[in-house]
């Protein structure tokens, strides 16, 4: 514990992580929301045709906003994005009134895609201020509540919508969300945040510019589709109880993100990556055996054990990665990677659940195996030294 009190004790990092965790909340519960939102109105599928919508409209313009706090500073985004969400969001029930399955998911397309980019502003933020010994256990605090609202989240919005309405739970999604952004806003260290300045603009590939990051970017999908496909298999194995089981895997990857950040690693990281991948694979196969409800309860939570130290590595490797003014946009894509990978390995777990529900978590454990094996193979390319580097010499 004594990294979690030295990195807290750093100037200005404490408010930094809370602010983030709050807009965290809003990012976790705003996808069940518009689905319940929506679901009052029209059958399960529009309804999560417009969710859909919100997560399309996140995941695109989240790279395109990232890119505007890395050549403006993060205030522009924030502000501008917190308006336009809260009215977005507003608007949302009066479109559901109209009827129109269309018009809403436009809307909704737009609500996502305005939600503020504070999770990427703050890993950019917390790269530039920490040195490289606290950013693992900087990160692995920003890992622990991500997997803490996965769970809380959808909690708090369903105890909302059970309490009031789905109408009042959207509205408490906006309300965090816009305060979440304003707070971060205000925060000294971000204010003071340097940025490439409109007479460096960022053309082009941005962060995709660098092999490097590629090849990052390809092993983040990867472990976000293993997820994907984890969850359908779990529900193919437990049904309405599975997910209980896809719980326990986020219990296990918070203990082990939590566990992970007290240590401070001597391992190379590029190295300690594709060892985490490989464990992560092999944490899947015990799950193949279906040895009951509570068996598969524990080993669900020994899965996710190399779940968060996963994604600490992907974090602390995007900022190495990323040519120099392109960290935020990086981080970005980071997220968009995850999603898209999330996406792709549900539908295809879907298609291969049919077959038997075993099939999809041999996909997961093929995919991190392929993961952990393009990581050595090209780990010359994520040890490169980039723009990113020389910034960050001063900190």
């Amino acid at each position: 514990m004594r990294r979690y009190a030295l990195l807290l004790r750093h100037n200005g990092i404490a408010p930094v992580l809370a602010v983030g965790a709050l807009t965290r909340l809003g990012v976790s519960m705003y996808p069940l929301a518009v689905l319940l939102l929506a679901g009052q109105t029209w059958d399960l599928a529009s309804a999560g045709a417009v969710a859909a919508a919100a997560a399309v409209g996140y995941a695109l313009t989240g790279p395109m906003l990232g890119r505007f706090a890395d050549r403006y500073g993060p205030m522009r985004p924030l502000l501008i994005t917190a308006v336009v969400v809260a009215v977005a969001f507003a608007v949302l029930p009066l479109a559901v009134r109209t009827g129109s399955v269309l018009a809403t998911a436009a809307v909704a397309l737009i609500a996502g895609a305005s939600i503020p980019p504070v999770p990427a502003c703050q890993r950019a933020l917390l790269r530039r201020l920490l040195s490289d010994d606290l950013v693992d256990t900087a990160m692995a605090v920003d890992a622990f509540f991500l997997d803490l609202f996965l769970i809380v989240g959808p909690l708090v919005t369903t105890g909302i919508v059970l309490a009031a309405s789905p109408t009042a739970a959207l509205v408490t999604t906006a309300v965090v969300l816009l305060a979440g952004a304003l707070l971060f806003a205000r925060l000294p260290a971000v204010r003071t945040m340097p940025h490439s300045g409109a007479a460096t603009p960022i053309r082009g590939l941005g962060p995709l510019r660098a092999p490097g990051f590629r090849l990052l970017l390809a092993t983040v999908a990867a472990a976000g589709m293993a997820l994907g496909a984890l969850r359908v298999s779990l529900i193919g194995f437990a049904g309405d109880t599975g997910g209980l089981l896809y719980t326990a895997i986020g219990i296990g990857s918070a203990a082990g993100g939590l566990a992970y950040g007290a240590r401070a690693w001597t391992t190379p990281l590029a190295r300690r990556y594709a060892i985490l991948l490989a464990c992560y694979a092999i944490g899947v196969l015990p799950l193949l055996t279906g040895i009951g409800a509570g068996g598969m309860f524990a080993l669900a939570v020994l899965t996710g054990l190399a779940l968060s130290p996963v994604t600490i590595c992907e974090f602390a490797l995007v900022g190495r990665c990323a040519p120099g003014g392109t960290v935020a946009e990086a981080f970005a894509w980071a997220t968009t990677a995850t999603f898209a990978g999330n996406a792709l390995g549900t539908a295809l777990g879907g298609a291969l659940a049919d077959l038997h529900w075993r099939a999809p978590m041999v996909l997961a454990a093929a995919v991190l195996a392929t993961a952990a094996a393009a990581t050595v193979l090209g780990r010359a390319l994520l040890t490169a030294p980039t723009g990113d580097r020389v910034e960050s010499e001063g900190r």
